[in-house]
């Protein structure tokens, strides 16, 4: 979907808060198809979150695309996946803890 696309190139164009209300649209466009780009679209949109502090949001986010990720084997999900982990493991939080461990144990299956 061209709106999940565009919210990716408002994020790597450093402006969060565009990009997640694209993420957000392209992703209830989606619906239940396309598992792999709703996964890489939520690792987006969680790291748009993270990008405006919004940890729980993010959290949220992460925990969508690693649910999917149990159906996918992408090393494009994998490297999303891991970015994440980096975002998460720069804030000590609870939420960021849980999600960073979530993360490790997807990667090291």
């Amino acid at each position: 979907m061209l709106a999940a696309d565009a919210g990716r190139a408002w994020l790597e164009l450093g402006r969060p808060t565009r990009a997640e209300e694209n993420l957000v649209r392209g992703l209830e466009l989606f619906g239940q198809d396309q598992p792999r780009n709703r996964l890489l679209h939520s690792a987006s949109l969680a790291e748009a979150r993270l990008a405006r502090e919004d940890v729980e949001g993010a959290a949220a986010a992460a925990h969508s695309a690693m649910d999917l990720s149990a159906h996918l084997d992408s090393e494009r999900a994998r490297a999303r996946l891991r970015v994440l982990h980096t975002g998460f493991g720069a804030r000590d939080t609870s939420v960021a803890r849980e999600v960073c461990g979530r993360v490790e144990d997807i990667l090291s299956a």
